[in-house]
C-alpha cells in the first residue's frame, strides 16, 4: 500500500509525523481504533509515548 502527499519543504521529523497521521487516519476511516506504529526516529516514539500517557 502506499499513498503520496505534497509536503513542500520540511523536515525529515516532519514527514514521519505526516505518514503516522496518515496511516492512522487510513485505518481510522476503514473502522479500526487501535493500532501500532512503529517508528525508527526516537524523538517520535518518545513523543508519541508522551501524549499517550497524557490521555
Amino acid at each position: 500500500m502506499g499513498f503520496n502527499r505534497f509536503l513542500g519543504v520540511c523536515s525529515p521529523f516532519e514527514v514521519e509525523v505526516w505518514g503516522i497521521l496518515n496511516g492512522t487516519l487510513i485505518l481510522f476511516n476503514k473502522g479500526y481504533r487501535r493500532n501500532i506504529i512503529m517508528t525508527d526516529n526516537l524523538e517520535i516514539a518518545q513523543i508519541l509515548l508522551i501524549w499517550i500517557w497524557k490521555t
